[in-house]
């Protein structure tokens, strides 16, 4: 009996102690050399009603979705998203005309693109219903694929 309730009581500790950690996944190429690193957390947005000139800010958080590959980083939040959504590209010197980030339904629409990203690019979907889509950036050569959630 004994056995039996600390063997409940570990497995609920495990569980109570998962929901907090953060989830890191790891993408590997052909060869089996390790090629980015991605952290899923959630994030928060704060809309400030100004009429027709609305504003986004984001409260601090360090909850993010992140992609880092050999010293350069793309930051994509609030992931799930009510409608802004904020792409931070660090440590890109260039972002040349090669650069491009572009945003498509799952049927395979553009809804958004821009050929000249900077580091810190503001994108719309509030006027786009709810549901799943995804997020090509293309940056000096490198393609990176997201799968963005719209509340």
């Amino acid at each position: 009996m004994k056995n039996i309730i600390l063997t409940i009581l570990l497995v609920l500790f495990g569980t109570i102690c998962g929901i907090n950690q953060n989830n890191i996944n790891f993408a590997y190429d052909a060869a089996g050399n390790r090629v980015s690193r991605t952290i899923t957390l959630g994030a928060t947005q704060t809309v400030i009603n100004g009429g027709e000139n609305e504003k986004l800010s984001f409260e601090k958080s360090e909850d993010f979705f992140t992609e880092v590959l050999a010293e350069k980083e793309i930051k994509i939040y609030p992931n799930p998203t009510r409608g802004k959504l904020r792409v931070d590209i660090l440590g890109y010197e260039d972002l040349d005309s090669n650069s491009s980030i572009q945003v498509f339904t799952t049927g395979g629409a553009l809804l958004y693109k821009s050929n000249t990203p900077s580091q810190t690019n503001d994108i719309n979907l509030s006027n786009k219903p709810a549901g799943l889509y995804l997020m090509v950036i293309i940056i000096a050569g490198e393609k990176s694929t997201w799968k963005i959630i719209k509340q």
